[in-house]
């Protein structure tokens, strides 16, 4: 009985892998962002009111988008 290959067909394919870790690294990189942002702007102010600003602002978008989206 042959033994079942662990790696999906599509891996085999190199310009599907390049597009897999190019997502995937985006993903990555999408959902640190917001955290570094965050550690950025306390880092260089040293405000908490400056870093409130930021993530406040970033969330903006959300809010108005979000109603469009349900």
């Amino acid at each position: 009985m042959p033994r079942p290959s662990l790696h999906h067909p599509l891996l085999r394919n190199a310009r599907f892998r390049r597009f897999f870790l190019g997502r995937l690294l985006s993903l990555v990189g999408d959902a640190v962002i917001p955290s570094a942002l965050a550690l950025a702007v306390l880092h260089a102010t040293g405000s908490a009111s400056a870093l409130a600003l930021v993530l406040g602002c970033a969330m903006v978008p959300r809010l108005v988008l979000l109603p469009s989206a349900a």
